[in-house]
């Protein structure tokens, strides 16, 4: 936010010229503390405790009128001061977009074809709303509690770590770029722009609530479990007052005009705040409310509860209307220009400002929204993450205003509980949440216009006078496009998947160029190894053990050459009804290693066959293994009683002639 203080300014070299520097009038003194409290914050404050607006004025006083020599011979015009205490000025500094919670972006996405420009892993899951600074830095935290400084082209910026895990809380960014984020070690975190700590305070409670930032600088925040209060935190990580409710707080706080400050509780109520601590009102649900509360450019406030309503509340906390959805209500009832309200739950719904439905949609059996708050940009397009079933997968969806999909995307094999964020570019942000062989991690993706590139398959492998087929495609830039293939030997064409046949062996280098309807061009290249006959690989060798017992592992060694030189593919058969597949490729002569145990006695015939590159198979390589049942049971008896009686080991060893 930026003010200009001409006038003030016009006032102090007024005074200092007139010579008039230590004998200042009560009439001036009143008129600049007036703007002063306006302007609420300078830069050049030298007293720490910047909220306190009277004793900053008294500090400026002694400093820049009894010390003149600041601003002496200087020819002062007009002169822009930016305030550093408030929301920062960003496309989308904080979750549900500002402090009304609106949910609504001022950038259109019009022309986002949703081409992933870029994604960004994360070894934890990325639940929260990122939030975009103004050099477009964005800021995500993870649920291990590393809050993550991403650089507008998906590399890490920084990372800090809090004390505990990070969930539910989204950063909120100051205008003096802090960014503010609560942790469930029951501490507020105040973090630099570099990604040092400014400081970090306790809160009584878990943070699940993101914090809001008042424009005097205040963050507010709801706590919970050993808290359960409304906490207000003055910018240098005192606290200034907190409220305590009757139950959980997992909402967040919106901030309205007058500096309400509008907060859920799962005590049933919504609650309504004086800027000094003290209960404007509160209003009883029928149930918790879990999520955050909005607020229309007329101060309805807007909140979904546990009852599966959506409640519009007048600003004196009398019930406005109220509008079954049919659902429990846990994310922000994010408005639009015209006023419609969209919610989400195991339906998205629009309500008219006047309470009535608008339209539902549908998003498909057994997918719902758990948390992810919609996003809606300049256009009207609505974005929002998705669940399906318990851990099936979640998709970012995109909705037209008149409540038809335009776009779907599956971006997790677990769920997308993160709120989208809109990037000035229209770029759209959003994490999502996966696992594999048991460890968790995220994707953080930026959906746009990506770059054209082209891509071909290859490399490819032929004979003289045998057809060979290509495929190749374009990614990102402006659909349509055209295409046009070199194949190499003098020959072209102009298909999106030619067929080409060579007639002269060699290593011939293949290049796709595709254009856009702009156009861009973009290039890929693979290469065609054509000859003019072939010769299948050897019949491979097997080297190992022939016999052993039952349910020990023993290593193979396989080996085979091609006549051409070219790569080998295995097939491993293990004579138990267990083989390899086609493992590979593997380079000409290199021995490969392979383990096997047998869990039943008897005799097996291991055969491995070769392939090369021209899917020539080779004869079976062969070697019989013999399993014996009662080696392989007196082995099995021996191990299972000397690990229960280890001072028999020697005695058994005798007996048994082991």
């Amino acid at each position: 936010m930026k003010i200009r203080v001409a006038l003030i300014l016009c006032i102090i070299f007024i005074i200092i010229s007139s010579g008039i520097i230590s004998n200042i009038s009560v009439a001036n003194k009143e008129i600049l503390k007036k703007d002063m409290t306006l302007l609420k914050l300078l830069p050049i404050f030298p007293y720490k405790n910047y909220y306190d607006i009277e004793k900053n004025i008294e500090v400026l006083y002694g400093e820049y009128f009894d010390n003149s020599y600041y601003i002496s011979n200087t020819t002062i015009d007009s002169f822009e001061i930016e305030l550093l205490i408030g929301p920062m000025d960003s496309a989308w500094p904080m979750k549900c977009h500002d402090n009304r919670h609106t949910g609504r972006s001022p950038y259109s996405t019009a022309d986002n074809p949703y081409d992933v420009v870029w994604r960004f892993k994360e070894d934890r899951k990325l639940e929260v709303t990122p939030a975009i600074n103004s050099d477009g830095t964005i800021y995500i935290g993870d649920t291990w509690g590393d809050l993550n400084a991403i650089n507008p082209d998906g590399t890490r910026k920084w990372k800090y770590t809090l004390g505990g895990q990070i969930i539910g809380s989204s950063p909120a960014i100051a205008e003096d770029g802090t960014i503010y984020i609560g942790s469930w070690d029951s501490k507020l975190y105040a973090i630099n722009p570099d990604g040092t700590l400014k400081w970090r305070t306790g809160v009584n409670g878990i943070v699940f609530s993101s914090p809001a930032i008042a424009e005097d600088g205040t963050i507010y925040i709801g706590t919970m479990l050993s808290g359960n209060r409304i906490q207000a935190i003055n910018p240098d990580g005192t606290k200034k007052w907190h409220y305590t409710t009757g139950d959980v707080i997992t909402s967040d706080p919106a901030i309205g005009d007058d500096g309400t400050i509008y907060i859920g509780s799962q005590d049933y109520y919504l609650y309504a705040m004086n800027p000094n601590g003290t209960l404007k009102w509160k209003y009883k649900t029928g149930h918790h409310i879990r999520g955050p509360p909005s607020i229309a450019e007329d101060g309805t406030i807007y909140v979904g509860s546990v009852d599966k309503y959506l409640h519009a509340v007048n600003p004196d906390g009398t019930m406005r209307w109220k509008h079954y959805v049919g659902d429990e209500i846990a994310t922000n009832p994010s408005i639009a220009e015209d006023g419609t309200i969209y919610g989400c739950g195991k339906k998205i719904w629009a309500i008219n400002p006047n309470g009535t439905r608008k339209w539902t949609f549908n998003m498909g059996n057994d997918v719902r929204v758990d948390a992810s708050s919609p996003a809606i940009s300049a256009d009207g397009t609505i974005y929002f993450g998705t669940n399906k079933g318990e851990m099936d997968g979640g998709h970012f969806i995109a909705l037209n205003p008149d409540g038809t999909e335009r776009f779907r995307k599956k971006i997790a094999n677990l769920w997308v509980e993160s709120s989208p964020s809109i990037g000035n570019d229209g770029t759209v942000y959003i994490g999502s949440s996966s696992s594999e062989g048991g460890d968790s991690y995220g994707y953080l993706y930026a959906f746009n216009r990506a770059a054209l590139s082209a891509t071909v398959d290859g490399p490819h492998y032929g004979l003289i006078n045998v057809p060979i087929e290509f495929t190749g495609d374009g990614y990102g830039g402006y659909k349509p496009y055209t295409f046009h293939w070199d194949f190499g030997d003098g020959y072209t064409s102009n298909e999106q998947n030619p067929t080409h046949t060579y007639t002269s062996p060699d290593n011939y280098t293949v290049t796709l160029t595709v254009t856009d309807n702009t156009s861009n061009t973009s290039m890929d290249s693979t290469f065609a190894w054509i000859q003019d006959g072939n010769n299948a690989p050897e019949i491979p060798s097997i080297d190992g053990p022939t016999d052993g017992s039952m349910d020990t592992k023993y290593d193979y060694t396989f080996q085979s050459s091609d006549p051409e030189g070219l790569h080998i593919w295995y097939h491993i058969d293990w004579g138990d009804g267990k083989d390899t597949g086609w493992i590979g490729p593997y380079s000409s002569s290199v021995e490969i290693v392979r383990s096997h145990k047998w869990t039943e006695q008897g005799t097996y015939i291991i055969s491995c066959k070769c392939k090369d590159v021209y899917d020539d198979e080779s004869e079976l390589g062969a070697l019989e293994v013999s399993i014996p049942k009662t080696r392989a049971s007196s082995y099995h008896w021996f191990e299972w009683l000397k690990d229960r009686y280890p001072m028999l080991e020697v005695i058994l060893s005798k007996i048994l002639n082991l």
